[in-house]
């Protein structure tokens, strides 16, 4: 089980990280929160299709044994929090050294975009106050990393969840 979770976790780590090279690559080409949900979008497949991947081969490589519903949960959460895990330290690398910026444009687009849609005077202000106190978190290193836990993990806990029973074989 522990081989499945780790090879697993790390290919899915490394499909992220290569879409958060071509992320990184493309800032600012398209619009922001378009790309952000783009980022998220791959990372909710990912998840998705490496947790599918590693309960199915672990069932393959078991043919004669039982995946109880727990089982399976046990090993797509698992590899849901290694491959956040390796995803948010990327992520904190990534943003520090190739676009320190990143919290400052995203809050200022934030802004913009409250504006376009033509929010009230209060409304912008309150939006403003709110983005100010994120761009002062995001570059603490620590809240950063809850930042990127928090975006993906509930999904992907979600996700094991429904992989798992979806594949499970116990025999009633």
């Amino acid at each position: 089980m522990r081989r499945h979770i780790i090879k697993y976790s790390l290919i899915a780590a490394g499909c992220n990280a290569l879409w958060m090279l071509l992320y990184v690559a493309t800032f600012g080409i398209f619009a922001l929160h378009w790309g952000e949900a783009f980022r998220v979008a791959i990372l909710i497949c990912t998840f998705s299709f490496f947790t599918y991947l590693c309960i199915k081969s672990y069932r393959q490589t078991n043919p004669n044994s039982e995946i109880s519903m727990k089982e399976a949960m046990k090993l797509g959460i698992l590899i849901t929090f290694f491959a956040t895990t390796l995803y948010a330290v990327l992520w904190a690398i990534i943003n520090y050294y190739f676009i320190p910026d990143f919290a400052d444009r995203f809050a200022d687009h934030l802004i913009e975009y409250n504006r376009y849609l033509g929010k009230s005077p209060e409304t912008m202000r309150k939006k403003i106050i709110e983005m100010d106190e994120y761009r002062v978190n995001y570059k603490k290193p620590l809240v950063n990393i809850i930042y990127s836990f928090t975006e993906i993990l509930p999904i992907g806990i979600i996700l094991s969840v429904i992989n798992a029973f979806v594949l499970k074989n116990k025999k009633s």
